[in-house]
């Protein structure tokens, strides 16, 4: 699923901002990438696990933007942070 399929799921641009926390302008740069970042991903497999069932994965890997340089978390392909997938 494209990041911008996964926006629309959640009401579009202002009520996707609503729902992760985050100001509109971030989410309308999302969709104009077509890329959501990591911990966005992950928010939304917590709050709204409905949009990750098995019949709509298929390309969510790909809307997955890499961490920061900075960001010390490294995740899995799937999503998870590496400490999650370690315990």
């Amino acid at each position: 699923m494209e990041a911008q399929q996964v926006i629309e799921k959640l009401g579009g641009t202002i009520a996707a901002a609503r729902i992760l926390g985050v100001k509109p302008p971030s989410v309308s740069e999302w969709k104009k990438n077509n890329s959501i970042p990591a911990l966005r991903i992950f928010q939304l497999r917590v709050l709204r696990p409905d949009l990750f069932s098995p019949s709509t994965t298929s390309g969510t890997p790909a809307l997955v933007q890499a961490p920061a340089v900075d960001d010390q978390r490294s995740l899995v392909a799937d999503g998870r942070a590496a400490e999650e997938v370690r315990a």
